[in-house]
């Protein structure tokens, strides 16, 4: 449990101020309107889109963006703990050095950025006790800092936390700055998916960006470990044990290992001024899996990563064959998925095959450049799912290389059995028989919503219609003003029989219905952006 100490200990938060060499200039930067003047906006430091709710419109239901009072949280509850409080940069450091970003290596303000939003993430769940520990508290205190009483945090805090922390909290004043971090928004200013997503493996079933989810909650705030839009859960980190995900902000709070164990038992408090613990340093590369045998030139190439809904991330490692070191290396396979311009410690070129299908051409570049004889390297992309693959668990070799590997750079070699037939050509715009169709709609990550103007080309009512088309799309949720029937085929195409019911049953002659239903991108459109018909109708317009 974590024990309080010598009350000269107590105060030392306060010096955070004087860690923080940078802050007397940065702090010139604008601020939220409701933050502090003395603390730093972590958009300051840059600002990306990363998620829907980057930026202050994200900032619903009492959620406010990440700044430096998150920082004199974190080294509050460090001093609680028995050790010295960290810089910015110690803990940026640190997250650098145990894969917990999207590059290797900062640059620029990347270390300050990355120091503050990890010292933000383990104020708000290191201070939870091994016993206690249970997700869904997360997001109950956080939501009863947001929009509840102060005295009901601090009931939770004596609940759920290690024995006197929250004594410590109220004796010392502190019990605000740990409500305020509470409060903070994990996405705002997009450092989360921009420099945080770190792709460190935990237990085989998820990476460190998935448990960094347990701080995101649902819109309604009801439920941790969700996702981007506040809609479903990080499906990844749902399968990892409960108490590896407290040992991972644990080690947040410590700086030491993410995947050791921490602060479970303290017995004496560490002596203040000793080093943090320092993770190990294992040069040893992981061994590669020989039995999918993809091969080219010098290097061989393994694949794991994680799939999330729509897309995936994909972890590439490739060894070098031979006997010398290699200056530079590629390989190049085929594909239905579309990747996304995410990629670390490599280049990707893209060529459209047509049929749905892209040729990739993978290049080692910055670190991931050169590897010495013998040796791996490891490098990675985000990706959207052509072919579906799921909504969660693992990403192999087969699955990214769907479309065929490229052995000779001459010759594809594909594991598909049945290659994606050639699509129908569109008409432009789709008419049938008796309606012609107008497509609207809004794309979002991995998904859309469909808006449908069908309109009676003749002069009569329609009584009844339906039309039809091949998609790579599925359809998701209940449509309404029509339902649809799903026809499957074996080359990722999908045939959909719209029939018109309830009040769009019948058609007026020369009037218009607007029908509609939500869907699953198979191709990837983008996350963002205006649904056309092309993009919905993409196997082909059938007609009635």
């Amino acid at each position: 449990m974590f024990h309080l100490f010598d009350s000269r200990f107590r105060f030392a938060g306060f010096m955070l101020a004087s860690l923080l060499g940078w802050q007397t200039a940065a702090a010139q930067h604008s601020h939220h309107s409701a933050m502090d003047s003395e603390f730093i906006d972590l958009a300051s430091l840059g600002m990306s889109s990363g998620s829907d709710h980057a930026g202050h419109d994200g900032l619903v239901g009492g959620r406010t963006p990440i700044t430096t009072e998150a920082v004199l949280a974190y080294n509050q509850l460090r001093v609680f703990v028995g050790l010295e409080p960290v810089t910015i940069d110690d803990v940026g450091s640190w997250a650098f050095g145990n894969g917990l970003t999207n590059n290797p290596q900062a640059w620029g303000n990347d270390q300050q950025g990355i120091g503050i939003w990890y010292a933000m993430q383990g104020a708000k769940v290191g201070w939870m006790a091994d016993s206690t520990f249970d997700p869904q508290v997360v997001a109950d205190i956080s939501r009863t800092a947001r929009l509840g009483a102060a005295a009901d945090v601090m009931a939770m805090v004596v609940q759920y936390g290690h024995e006197g922390f929250a004594d410590y909290l109220i004796e010392n004043g502190y019990q605000q700055t740990f409500i305020n971090t509470l409060k903070m928004e994990p996405h705002y200013a997009g450092w989360m998916h921009d420099r945080a997503h770190g792709l460190l493996s935990i237990e085989g079933v998820a990476i460190a960006h998935d448990v960094n989810h347990l701080t995101v909650l649902s819109h309604d705030q009801m439920q941790p470990f969700m996702n981007d839009t506040w809609d479903w859960p990080q499906w990844p980190a749902l399968q990892v044990s409960e108490a590896r995900v407290l040992e991972y902000f644990q080690g947040m709070v410590v700086l030491g290992d993410p995947l050791a164990n921490h602060l479970g038992y303290l017995g004496d408090p560490p002596m203040i001024g000793g080093d943090p613990e320092e993770p190990e340093d294992d040069a040893t590369d992981p061994p590669l899996d020989d039995s999918w045998g993809y091969r080219v030139n010098d290097i061989s190439v393994d694949v794991e990563g994680d799939l999330w809904w729509g897309g995936f991330t994909a972890i590439v490692g490739v060894r070098n064959e031979s006997e010398t070191d290699l200056d530079e290396w590629e390989f190049r396979f085929v594909s239905s998925h579309l990747l996304s311009e995410d990629q670390w410690g490599c280049s990707v070129e893209t060529t459209v095959l047509g049929d749905g299908l892209y040729e990739y051409r993978v290049v080692g570049s910055g670190w991931g450049q050169s590897i010495p004889a013998g040796r791996a390297v490891y490098v990675s992309f985000n990706g959207n799912q052509g072919l579906q693959l799921g909504n969660s668990g693992q990403l192999d070799a087969a699955s990214l290389f769907d479309g065929g590997w490229i052995s000779d750079f001459g010759t594809i070699d594909s594991p598909l059995a049945d290659p994606p037939a050639t699509d129908p050509p569109l008409t432009d715009p789709p008419v049938g028989v008796s309606v012609s169709v107008e497509v609207d709609g809004e794309l979002w990550w991995g998904g859309f919503t469909a808006s449908l103007a069908v309109h009676n080309e003749t002069n009569e009512s329609l009584g009844e219609w339906s039309f039809r088309f091949l998609s790579t799309h599925t359809i998701s949720g209940e449509p309404w003003g029509c339902r649809i029937e799903t026809t499957a085929f074996e080359n990722g195409l999908y045939e959909h029989r719209v029939t018109g019911t309830d009040w769009a049953r019948s058609i007026p002659a020369g009037e218009t219905v607007v029908v509609g239903f939500n869907g699953q991108q198979g191709i990837a459109l983008g996350n963002s952006g205006l649904l056309d018909s092309e993009g919905l109708f993409d196997g082909g317009w059938i007609g009635e």
